[in-house]
């Protein structure tokens, strides 16, 4: 569904981005999902439009660069069974099932999905340090294995009061439970330092739970429109790394091991009213009102080598309210803008002692004029005004360690801003071009190096940057060469300034970044659907590293069966092994990292669904970004 849409790129692995425009928000029915699990449990025969917004209006979240608008279409009086499952060979095998169960009959509807997943990775990684002088100081090699499960939990009950007033829940609980291991032999060529192994092991679980409760209230014909969300999440982590760093021969047991334990507990609670007024046939007012409340607790017990405990905890308070007129100027000409404002207040304390009070009061205008001269010609002149908040991980003060890296966060950070100037052509057989300035305020970034003391060890800083200017160009084209192959051409340009302070010296790292895709999707008899893909990236900067050029090529081939009840996908990802990353760092001499992404294997999908009609489920979440900056890294 998203592969084929304009704008939309998706990996392999089913990461999302919009053209330029990063991340997006993806809203089903008005409605924010909490996962990308929804959107994949879509049947794509029921989907009406999916509109992609790379200049949100003042409507949507102050952070949100792009958002993605899934309209479905509803049928009355059906019930609706599906049952699938996935696996994946890669280094090593993951899987997971699932069950989804929609009823609706009369003025009720509900919905019941359970999904689990059963994870497991085998990254390698190959580091090489260099002096100044350019002369190999030491290298590293490194073997990472991690297994989870986790269990996702999703229920809803819609009732329709009246013709025009709709009130639901929806509650989802996703369980997850890991543990994973470590193994790294470190080689030097200095005489200060010697070869070691490392011996790690890890293991967390997490619990979040979300509710929420909406109400829809569709006033008259003539479009005015109220819906009021109230939105409820409960996260908890809980987490322990343990390692041995021990010269290379000698006991594991005669060398201390070292304890680094984590655990959390955040509380958000979202409350949101939007109101839609149609005034004649020209103009169209949106106003709108939210606020949110994030508690968060965290906690930190080190021992060992060290003996370190910590407590910090996080209150930030979010109230915002919006306004925004669509105009329709001529035949040929629309205008919208819109202003946003909020009011944060963060405050935050360490071991019990007030650490950091701050409040920022901004204003965020959108303004989008189109002209089209032609049914099959449009173009479009943009600015916005987006907030970066830094995540809560970046700002917690704790020290984490590990056998690899030395890392804590900064509770001075603020917030990043950034402005957006955009020109978008879109002409006939679904052919486009766009480009796009952002200039960003401060923004947030992390500096990783090499240990001071040893390098073997990384030390990892967050900070506000200095002002970075990025550009953004690229073209696309949809065509259809026969009735039965479908090419998806895209290729753009961008180019990102970061400038950096090392040692005393600046550094800029502005090397432009090429990227190119073909989609090739061909529709067979018989129900056969073939997908073959190409994509491409060449060296660019990133922060205070360069990354290095790669490319990758991908395969999908779809079956459906038994009157379309049953669909089985074959995908083959990164045939030829070609996408590791790799990277290099600008920081303290040169660092050379070498990592396979673990991308390259085989998926093989399948999904069965029965029922006296066809339905798909229905998101009901509000407010992902305030649980995306929730996560911490451990």
């Amino acid at each position: 569904m998203l592969r084929l849409t304009p704008g939309v790129l998706v990996s392999p692995l089913g990461d999302i981005s919009v053209l330029g425009r990063g991340t997006p928000i993806i809203y089903i029915n008005n409605h924010r999902v909490h996962s990308f699990a929804e959107v994949e449990s879509l049947d794509p025969q029921f989907i009406k439009s999916v509109d992609v917004i790379d200049m949100p209006s003042a409507k949507y979240e102050a952070d949100a660069n792009s958002v993605i608008r899934i309209t479905t279409i509803r049928r009355n009086d059906f019930y609706n069974v599906r049952v699938g499952g996935r696996l994946s060979r890669r280094r090593d095998w993951s899987g997971q099932a699932f069950a989804d169960i929609n009823l609706q009959k009369n003025k009720l509807s509900a919905n019941l999905y359970y999904q689990f997943i059963d994870s497991r990775s085998h990254p390698k990684q190959h580091n090489h340090y260099y002096g100044a002088d350019g002369y190999l100081i030491n290298f590293d090699y490194l073997e990472d294995y991690t297994h989870s499960n986790t269990h996702n939990v999703r229920s809803g009950l819609e009732y329709a009061i009246a013709k025009n007033h709709v009130v639901g829940w929806q509650g989802n609980a996703y369980f997850s439970a890991s543990n994973g291991s470590i193994d790294k032999l470190v080689s030097n060529e200095t005489p200060n330092t010697y070869d070691f192994n490392v011996l790690s092991g890890s293991q967390g679980k997490g619990n979040d739970y979300v509710s929420t409760l909406y109400y829809n209230w569709n006033i008259d014909t003539k479009g005015q429109k109220l819906s009021a969300t109230f939105d409820y999440t409960h996260a908890d982590f809980d987490g322990c790394d343990t390692f041995r760093n021990a010269p290379v021969g000698a006991s594991y047991l005669d060398y201390v091991l070292n304890s680094n334990r984590n655990n959390g507990i955040n509380d958000v609670y979202i409350g949101k009213i939007d109101y839609t007024l149609p005034i004649g046939n020209n103009l169209t007012l949106n106003a709108g009102s939210r606020y949110s409340a994030i508690l968060g607790n965290q906690e930190t017990k080190i021992s060992g080598s060290m003996d370190y405990a910590n407590t910090y905890s996080t209150d930030e308070r979010n109230l915002a309210g919006y306004a925004e007129a669509f105009l329709t100027l001529s035949e040929k000409w629309s205008l919208m803008a819109g202003l946003r404002a909020e009011r944060m207040h963060r405050s935050n304390s360490e071991n019990g002692k007030p650490k950091f009070d701050f409040t920022e009061i901004g204003l965020y205008p959108r303004v989008n004029l189109l002209f089209k001269p032609a049914p099959s010609y449009s173009i479009r002149v943009s600015y916005s005004k987006t907030v970066a908040r830094p995540s809560f991980s970046a700002l917690d003060p704790t020290l984490s360690i590990d056998s690899l890296s030395n890392n804590h966060g900064n509770p001075n950070l603020t917030n990043s801003f950034t402005h957006n100037i955009s020109l978008s052509v879109n002409l006939p057989h679904s052919i486009g071009f766009s480009f796009y300035y952002n200039r960003i305020i401060k923004p947030i970034m992390q500096e990783i190096q090499s240990g001071s003391e040893n390098p073997n060890i990384l030390e990892g800083r967050w900070y506000n940057g200095n002002p970075t200017n990025s550009f953004f160009a690229s073209t696309y084209a949809n065509l259809n060469p026969t009735s039965w192959w479908f090419l998806y051409v895209e290729a753009a340009y961008s180019q990102r300034c970061y400038t950096f302070e090392s040692e005393g010296i600046t550094i800029i790292n502005d090397k432009p970044q090429l990227t190119g895709m073909v989609v090739n999707t061909f529709s067979l008899p018989k129900q056969w659907r073939i997908s073959l893909n190409f994509q491409v990236s060449s060296t660019h900067s990133s922060g205070t590293v360069v990354n290095k050029d790669s490319y990758m090529i991908y395969a999908q081939v779809n079956k459906k069966l038994l009157n379309n009840a049953l669909d089985i996908t074959l995908s083959f990802n990164d045939i030829l092994g070609t996408n590791a990353a790799k990277q290099q760092s600008l920081l303290r001499g040169e660092r050379y990292t070498y990592f396979y992404s673990d991308i390259r294997g085989v998926t093989l999908s399948a999904s069965y669904k029965f029922g006296k009609s066809k339905k798909f489920f229905r998101s009901r979440t509000v407010g992902d970004e305030e649980r995306g900056r929730l996560e911490r890294q451990n």
